[in-house]
């Protein structure tokens, strides 16, 4: 991903049936890193109720960075609903990601800070233990992203998305 000037790093899980959503983010933005590549990995150790955010973890470039917890006393788990995944906004017209990605990994176990970094840099398989989703945005057009995992889903692009060629091999 490339940072935008300003940007904190936030990322939430949403109850529905609860209607309490959890959330873990920097306190500021990383001015020194703005324009160039950067690798950000979240794990989630699956721990629900009211201390769910203590199970999240952001890494930048494979190292832990400082959060601000917002346990949601209310929160009891995630729930496998309709509801579309979002990636880079909190909801549509909000708080909207301004910079781009490269790919996007989801994995259904938790990733040590050692395996983030030794596979930070690479393109992955589609086959690996344990990757769920894995989309490579290496398409020229479309607003498609198809998933390199057999069994995952495309992506919907929205928002007027810009293709560029290239990307990164490693964070600079």
């Amino acid at each position: 991903m490339q940072i935008a000037a300003g940007a904190s790093l936030r990322f939430d899980l949403r109850d529905q049936s609860a209607q309490a959503t959890t959330s873990v983010y920097t306190s500021n933005g990383y001015p020194d890193l703005v324009g160039g590549w950067h690798h950000l990995a979240v794990t989630y150790d699956g721990r629900g109720g009211a201390s769910a955010a203590t199970g999240l973890t952001l890494y930048l470039d494979g190292v832990a960075v400082p959060l601000i917890r917002e346990n949601a006393p209310g929160y009891v788990a995630m729930e496998n609903l309709t509801e579309p995944l979002r990636l880079g906004t909190e909801s549509s017209g909000w708080n909207q990601y301004n910079g781009a990605l490269d790919e996007v990994r989801f994995w259904n176990v938790v990733r040590t800070p050692s395996q983030l970094l030794a596979a930070m840099g690479m393109e992955l398989t589609g086959t690996e233990t344990g990757l769920a989703s894995y989309w490579k945005f290496n398409e020229s057009t479309g607003t498609t992203a198809p998933n390199s995992v057999a069994s995952g889903g495309a992506l919907t692009l929205l928002n007027g998305t810009l293709r560029v060629s290239g990307g990164p091999a490693t964070p600079q």
